[in-house]
């Protein structure tokens, strides 16, 4: 039997074997083999007792606080301990762990330990002890104030077990970012969780560092994810099966973030739509608990910057008021420099393979009035840069909706700055969109297109797999896109204030 009605939790639910048991059913000793930085070695030496090495999250948190927080987050098959993370001359406990699955007939639990009591912007270093011994250790940065610089990295379209995803996030750890967002794709071809067991956490939270290995990106970075096409098992919007895939849309189970979005019920109207049998949704949704559905539209600061999160999937209305209120609401109330917003389908893109995807133009002109800097996008599998631009969509006369053709295009009226350079003119008018899809798949090439369709391109660079790295500092951002071997490919600064 299928079901699409709501489903909401109930006290005592108990997750039925079925979606357990089928969550992993490959060999364990294969995956340790494959995937060897999840065996938790660390520099003391290998450890079997992780999973999935401990990575940073930001957890439920997303306004800037005078003493910060973080969530440091693993993955283990025995709940047994005492598990403890010491860090400032502290040791506390994990203030969560549970079963979320099974593998190879063996329990699998997470574990979500929250550092607390942090100065901004300062050092942390973590140690993960087990009955006493140091299993990892680790060091991040707590998150940055106001009037701190920091840096971020964006790259999507990453978790294809790619030499060149593996290169990206080498050169990605290089750079020491304070934080990294992966706009949406993390993980292919179904956002499993056995695929993120084999080809996103060995290569992005590697225990070494390495171009062929890639490196502890996570366990060093705090990581922002975004929902893709790939992460919900399907291409065409239906719906992820959880008969057909019972341990799909891992995002909602290894990503903590905040709970500020608009949609809390499964399967109401704007979430991820699950199919299946009643009892395989319940399981899943017990898994993910308060994550599913929330955590795919939020938002979150980091220094001086406002980040909006949001699912731009097809299942998704962005013609609706719900919908269209959140962003609104999000964006006008945020008195942040700069304001940031990432989703995987960009609203402009000349890449041939989805060229007409073009829903999110439906928001273009919010965006504008809300003062967003940069809009950052994947699912193009290469780097594309528009110029500042302004686009205001054809609206239906009757009710005042932004239209949407049947081929999935968006029409309208639009106007570049192409007298910014990034250079000499440094104020940009208009917001720039940014593609940043070459993370580690297979690369896409430009499209077939009219030059009239494309002039809004300014930059696009599909030869090389590439990440995007900025810096802030006060009212001054310095862009740069990277390629694998560390060149420049691309750069330009915005100052905000100035006029050109």
């Amino acid at each position: 039997m299928k079901t699409n009605k709501p489903v909401e939790l109930r006290k005592g639910l108990i997750a039925s074997s079925l979606f357990l048991a089928a969550c992993f059913l490959f060999n364990l000793s294969l995956l340790l083999l494959q995937a060897g930085p999840s065996r938790g070695e660390t520099a003391e030496g290998q450890s079997r007792d992780f999973v999935v090495n401990p990575y940073i999250q930001l957890g439920n948190n997303p306004s800037l606080m005078t003493r910060e927080k973080l969530d440091l987050v693993w993955f283990s098959l025995d709940p047994d301990g005492p598990w403890q993370v010491r860090y400032n001359k502290r040791a506390i406990e994990p203030r969560e762990t549970r079963r979320v699955g099974m593998m190879a007939g063996h329990p699998f639990f997470k574990h979500v330990a929250t550092l607390d009591g942090l100065l901004p912007g300062n050092q942390v270093v973590y140690e993960v002890t087990r009955k006493g011994r140091t299993v990892y250790t680790g060091s991040t940065t707590a998150r940055k104030s106001r009037d701190q610089d920091f840096s971020f990295a964006v790259f999507g379209d990453t978790g294809a077990g790619s030499f060149g995803q593996r290169k990206v996030a080498f050169q990605c750890f290089q750079k020491k970012p304070n934080l990294l967002v992966i706009p949406g794709d993390l993980v292919y071809d179904r956002g499993r969780v056995s695929e993120f067991l084999s080809r996103f956490f060995p290569i992005l939270n590697s225990a070494r560092a390495g171009l062929n290995t890639g490196a502890p990106l996570m366990a060093s970075t705090l990581t922002m994810a975004v929902l893709g096409n790939h992460d919900v098992a399907n291409c065409d919007y239906r719906g992820t099966d959880l008969n057909r895939y019972p341990d799909a849309l891992g995002y909602f189970i290894f990503f903590e973030q905040p709970l500020n979005g608009p949609v809390r019920i499964a399967n109401s109207r704007n979430s991820t739509p699950l199919s299946g049998s009643a009892e395989n949704q319940l399981d899943f949704i017990k898994a993910a608990g308060k994550n599913f559905p929330a955590t795919a539209n939020y938002s979150f600061d980091y220094g001086n910057s406002h980040w909006l999160i949001l699912d731009a999937n097809g299942y998704m209305n962005w013609n609706d008021n719900q919908m269209l209120d959140y962003v609104r609401k999000d964006l006008k109330k945020s008195k942040a420099v700069w304001k940031f917003v990432s989703f995987h389908q960009p609203s402009f893109s000349v890449d041939r393979v989805h060229f007409t995807e073009q829903r999110m133009r439906l928001l273009c002109d919010i965006f504008e009035k809300e003062g967003v800097t940069a809009v950052f996008s994947g699912h193009a599998h290469n780097y594309q840069r528009s110029y500042p631009l302004k686009f205001a969509p054809n609206r239906n006369k009757t009710d005042g909706k932004a239209i949407m053709n049947a081929d999935g295009t968006v029409d309208g009226e639009l106007s570049l700055d192409q007298k910014f350079d990034g250079q000499t003119n440094c104020s940009p008018r208009g917001v720039i969109y940014i593609i940043s899809g070459a993370g580690g798949a297979a690369l896409y090439a430009r499209a077939d297109a009219p030059p009239e369709a494309q002039r809004f391109n300014k930059v696009f660079k599909g030869d090389c797999h590439s990440f995007t790295y900025c810096s802030v500092k006060g009212k001054q951002l310095r862009f740069t896109q990277v390629s694998e071997d560390g060149d420049e490919l691309d750069s330009f600064s915005v100052t905000k204030g100035s006029q050109p």
